[in-house]
């Protein structure tokens, strides 16, 4: 036996406007290569060696700048998906509506 939770809700994107659905997959893709690159940031991030990536003036601090750059490209990775996923249920209400 299977069992689901049906719920509303409501999903703003702000300041977009789109006309067409690829225009929105369009965006969807943008979104895909900024995530594929903050990633790769974050790999470089880990995989390297202080001394070639901390800035001179970070030297005396090189875990806190790390720290701080690590949590700035999380909270921008957090964010696409946030909006990335609002653009991917846009699409399904469109389709479900017949809005192509």
């Amino acid at each position: 036996m299977a069992w689901g939770i049906d719920f509303n809700t409501t999903l703003t994107l702000m300041r977009q406007e789109y006309s067409s659905i690829s225009e929105v997959e369009m965006q969807i893709k943008e979104y895909d290569k900024q995530i594929s690159d903050i990633e790769i940031k974050l790999k470089m991030l880990i995989s390297s060696t202080p001394k070639d990536i901390i800035p001179d003036d970070w030297k005396e601090e090189p875990i806190n700048w790390l720290n701080q750059n690590i949590d700035e490209e999380f909270t921008c990775y957090q964010e696409i998906l946030i909006e990335r996923f609002k653009l991917y249920q846009y699409i399904e209400f469109l389709k479900e509506n017949d809005k192509e």
